[in-house]
């Protein structure tokens, strides 16, 4: 509460504490859903992540280059594993290891079972 009192010095007490409470909603939801992405399946999958990738499909076979940036909040695997399964143009991701080297091996090793689960290229 203290850094989001020098952050939002104009906000009250009650909105701090309401942003304080919505960041922790999230936070609790980012972690379940990476539980979750260990056991997904690609049913489950589409219904959380919508794309049309009929668009970059087709342009695939034109031989012309495909370049998407995707901003994120919070989840970004479902993403990367979605786009991965369902589009003919290779992901080409930027991975920074965690701080953390248990939590780093286990995410690492975990992420390329789910790849490999869904045929993922790579």
């Amino acid at each position: 509460m203290k850094n989001l009192l020098i952050a939002f010095p104009e906000k009250t007490e009650k909105e701090r504490i309401r942003i304080a409470k919505d960041f922790y909603h999230h936070f609790v939801d980012t972690f379940l859903e990476t539980i979750k992405l260990f056991s997904i399946s690609e049913k489950e999958l589409k219904k959380r992540f919508v794309c049309n990738y009929e668009v970059m499909n087709d342009l695939f076979g034109s031989g012309k280059n495909v370049q998407l940036h995707s901003g994120h909040f919070f989840n970004w695997e479902f993403w990367n594993l979605a786009y991965s399964a369902n589009s003919k143009y290779p992901l080409i991701g930027v991975y920074i290891p965690l701080s953390n080297k248990v939590m780093d091996k286990i995410i690492f090793k975990n992420a390329q079972q789910i790849w490999n689960n869904f045929n993922c290229r790579r």
